[in-house]
């Protein structure tokens, strides 16, 4: 089933996670709660949270790498990283990748530059920065990763520190 040949409300609303049966009639959902927690729907679809750090894409670069080992651990201990969620991470770490290298740059080269003409430019690195911290607060949203968004989610609690995790930090290891 392609997102475009939807052919009635009950294929658009299994696409959204409520229970339909299965000629795609929706089912009856008096009493029951909605995909986010709450109203119709929310214990019929769940997407299962992951106990590990999935490896990053082999081509992220070393920076978007770094940014998704930590994004994803923290995701996990508060169970919020599912495999639904990995291309927008993947695409989170890769803006944070892009906005940490254009402010290098930046720091080095200065936000502008003198034209032809003699008159000062902005840099394409700066643009570039704006539009990089733009993604990754749209990502950070869908992610979860603001206070403002976690308000939203429904989560189950996070897992507490076994003995190993509190071996691991004490020696220096990450989890």
């Amino acid at each position: 089933m392609a997102l475009g040949n939807l052919t009635g409300p009950g294929e658009l609303r299994m696409l959204l996670g409520y229970p339909v049966d299965l000629k795609g009639k929706v089912t009856d959902m008096v009493g029951q709660k909605g995909p986010l927690g709450f109203g119709p729907g929310a214990d019929a679809v769940r997407a299962q949270p992951l106990k590990q750090i999935p490896p990053p894409p082999a081509y992220l670069t070393t920076e978007a790498k770094d940014a998704w080992k930590v994004t994803a651990r923290e995701m996990i201990r508060y169970r919020m990283l599912t495999k639904l969620d990995l291309g927008s991470l993947e695409a989170y770490c890769n803006a944070v990748a892009l906005l940490r290298e254009c402010e290098k740059l930046l720091q080095k080269e200065g936000y502008t530059y003198e034209n032809d003409k003699g008159s000062p430019q902005k840099r394409p690195e700066a643009i570039m920065a704006k539009e990089a911290r733009q993604q990754i607060g749209s990502f950070a949203n869908s992610l979860g990763l603001t206070p403002a968004s976690r308000g939203r989610l429904c989560v189950p609690h996070a897992e507490k520190e076994d003995d190993l995790d509190k071996f691991n930090r004490k020696k220096g290891k990450k989890k």
